[in-house]
């Protein structure tokens, strides 16, 4: 794999994640007024946000051993 083709990769994941982010906290904020749930929206929006971040740190950090295994 060259390095253009890895980078080409790791952008289609980043874009796949912000976009399953997005619609991931539209889906919250539109269906909180029929969930049953002891959280107030900002809590649960908070929530979603750093689950979403954590996904991204997580795939960069499997982005760069695999980047640092592959370029070798």
């Amino acid at each position: 794999m060259t390095k253009l083709m890895l980078n080409r990769i790791a952008f289609v994941g980043v874009v796949a994640i912000v976009i399953a982010a997005i619609i991931h906290i539209v889906q919250t904020v539109t269906s909180h007024k029929t969930m049953l749930t002891a959280l107030p929206l900002s809590i649960r929006l908070a929530v979603v946000i750093v689950f979403w971040a954590i996904v991204l740190v997580i795939g960069g950090v499997i982005y760069t051993v695999i980047a640092k295994h592959l370029l070798k």
